[in-house]
């Protein structure tokens, strides 16, 4: 049983009086973030190559297209690097806002 794909969880099945989020969902969360937060850098430094280098650094295949279908291993899985990625993603943001 995989929860037949719910993003959201009754919590009294488990005994909480609020909703209950999946892991599909935090992951999902997750990824929205990672996203505002690449955006951003590209945004402030107004050059999106200042974000792309630091996506590239965590993806070794291309992302697109009919080769990355059902391809898991596109990007990195080792958690330490994503969080390198997002430390010097909000570093260089840190950076344009003390410029500002």
């Amino acid at each position: 049983y995989n929860g037949s794909g719910q993003l959201i969880y009754r919590g009294a099945v488990m005994g909480y009086s609020q909703p209950i989020p999946s892991i599909r969902l935090k992951a999902q969360r997750r990824g929205l973030q990672d996203y505002e937060y690449f955006w951003l850098l590209a945004e402030r430094t107004g050059n999106k190559a200042a974000s792309d280098a630091i996506v590239n650094a965590i993806i070794y295949k291309n992302p697109f297209g009919k080769a990355a279908m059902l391809d898991t291993e596109i990007w990195r899985n080792n958690p330490d690097e994503w969080e390198r990625a997002r430390i010097a993603a909000g570093e260089r943001i840190a950076a344009t806002a003390s410029s500002r």
